[in-house]
């Protein structure tokens, strides 16, 4: 039990949401379901400029609906220009699992088109605000983090952080694997066996992850919630998709005891490799190489051009040094920037 005193009580002195003010921007409001595709493609012209190798699905935005941890009406925030144009959007939304400390995500673009008179200042200061309020309604005596993640491609907004006191904490690879020549699946050790993740391994799969994800920098147990959106999700794509499962200690059921998992999210081809590990007490014994080759040779079995995945470059397990040598190579760099209380 933390000796430190509770977030509600740390943050019980802290500065009003504000209300943006910019003369570009005519209404700031919160947004609804009837945003959604407005939303959407603001966000992917910002994807084009700043995130060209991600390019945000319309599920990223629905899903601000439809979850439990999301109150549109007070984690949202849309900007509109005189013309109705939709100039600026956020949202502010806390991650659950709060193992060692409580993480309030933002998220949000200004239109390219639109960017340069200050309205991301404006955004920002707003989003800050709304994530303080955030963190200060739990009752643990845990950090809170501001956390806003930023690509290379977009120096202005890493500029920006930095101005409004948050702080570059840690740096994510993006990399890619070309396929077209056929890949050869490395055998797993003895005693388990590799097969696609489907959704009589989803719930196991989840602990696993948790157990794998327990040392990762920013990493906090993913809720039933969560992660059913990935696997129930529309992107999933199971046959991309692979576990590693070995018998418990009593024999009576197999544990997943690795995953490498997948998404294909149209209009792009390629597939974004969502999360590789393995646990703890089944490191280094080659699994993550076998799960890795035999989701390649998946891929190239199904004509993807490529596959993508992001790596801390500062991993624990050494997982950017794994996946170059299996033929992956950077592609772009992102800056996690956090605000601690």
């Amino acid at each position: 039990m933390s000796s430190q005193p509770s977030l509600r009580d740390r943050l019980a002195e802290r500065p009003a949401v504000p209300v943006p003010n910019h003369p570009d921007v005519v209404t700031w409001r919160a947004a609804g379901p009837e945003d959604i595709d407005a939303i959407w493609r603001l966000q992917r012209a910002a994807d084009e400029i700043d995130s060209p190798e991600r390019l945000s699905p319309r599920s990223a935005i629905t899903e601000t609906f439809e979850t439990s941890n999301v109150d549109p009406t007070r984690d949202t925030l849309v900007g509109l220009a005189e013309n109705g144009e939709y100039v600026a959007h956020a949202l502010c939304v806390v991650a659950g699992g709060h193992a060692t400390r409580v993480q309030s995500y933002l998220f949000g673009a200004v239109h390219p088109l639109w960017r340069g008179r200050g309205i991301g200042g404006e955004v920002l200061a707003w989003q800050l605000a709304r994530s303080a309020e955030q963190l200060a309604e739990y009752d643990l005596g845990l950090p809170g983090w501001s956390m806003l993640y930023a690509d290379a491609h977009n120096p202005a907004l890493q500029a920006l952080a930095r101005t409004h006191g948050l702080v570059p904490e840690r740096y994510y690879q993006e990399m890619r694997h070309p396929l077209g020549a056929p890949v050869t699946p490395l055998a797993p050790p003895e005693g388990v066996r590799i097969v696609n993740c489907t959704e009589e391994y989803y719930d196991r799969t989840r602990i696993a992850r948790n157990d794998a994800f327990r040392d990762n920098w920013g990493s906090q147990p993913n809720t039933k919630e969560r992660w059913n959106r990935l696997v129930r999700g529309g992107h999933f794509r199971g046959d991309l998709s692979f576990v590693a499962l070995a018998n418990d200690a009593g024999g009576k059921q197999e544990r997943v005891v690795g995953f490498a998992l997948s998404t294909v999210t149209e209009p792009a081809e390629d597939a974004l490799i969502e999360l590789v590990g393995v646990i703890r007490d089944w490191r280094g014994r080659r699994l993550a190489p076998a799960l890795l080759t035999h989701l390649l040779n998946a891929g190239v079995e199904g004509d993807l051009p490529s596959v993508i995945l992001e790596v801390d470059s500062a991993s624990p397990t050494g997982a950017n040094t794994l996946y170059a040598g299996l033929g992956f190579a950077s592609v772009g760099e992102t800056t996690v920037f956090i605000r601690e209380y």
